[in-house]
């Protein structure tokens, strides 16, 4: 794996070096198909809008500008890909995203999310099954923030939503998704346990993130 962070693998490529491009490329592979398969259903279809955002940000990786980060930018393609793949896929059109939740898009699809698959725990499970029930874009939010480790400010750029905007989503949709679990059957400290057990993992994320770094 390439030492370069990310900017300097992207500013290589817009010069022409694919081998910069390709190490990028491969370093979100892994990323890109744990944030599709939270989002969509049946695996194949994570593996394919993997393939498909991925393809996309090789084509256009010469728009890139350095006023967003080489993540967010990645991320703001694959939001455009999500949304058009939920269009495929919904009974009706056109889509509000700020209302029309994954469950409402994916009402046929039978098969059980990857990221169901590893919530082993109960009060894993339950996170996932009440996640679904948000509206798409808090959804979005909350994954992008906490399994990411995204600031509002990112997360604004990948969504083209006023980062003000963002925080009261962000803040709105954890008052719903513990609203959702009560309704579930959850004890407020099963919520607050799992509220803390989110911002744990996005401390894990930024942790990491910060080695990655130092290690550049």
């Amino acid at each position: 794996m390439s030492n370069r962070t990310d900017l300097e693998l992207m500013n290589a490529w817009q010069r022409g070096d694919v081998t910069a491009g390709a190490a990028l490329v491969d370093r979100y592979i892994e990323t890109l198909m744990r944030f599709f398969s939270g989002m969509v259903v049946a695996s194949e279809d994570a593996s394919d809008l993997t393939q498909e955002t991925l393809h996309a940000f090789a084509k256009n990786h010469q728009q890139f500008a350095t006023r967003s980060s080489v993540k967010t930018y990645l991320f703001s393609i694959a939001r455009k890909k999500l949304y058009g793949y939920y269009r495929k896929k919904a009974k009706r059109t056109p889509l509000n995203f700020e209302h029309v939740s994954v469950d409402e898009v994916l009402v046929d699809e039978r098969a059980r999310s990857p990221i169901s698959e590893i919530a082993r725990k109960q009060q894993e499970r339950a996170l996932v099954r009440c996640l679904r029930k948000l509206s798409i874009e808090k959804q979005l939010a909350l994954v992008l923030y906490y399994w990411e480790g995204m600031s509002s400010t990112e997360i604004s750029r990948v969504l083209d939503t006023a980062s003000g905007t963002i925080k009261r989503r962000l803040q709105r949709a954890k008052q719903q998704l513990a609203e959702l679990m009560r309704r579930r059957g959850a004890t407020a400290d099963e919520i607050t346990a799992t509220i803390e057990d989110l911002e744990r993992w996005r401390e894990a994320v930024l942790s990491s993130s910060d080695i990655e770094a130092s290690e550049s």
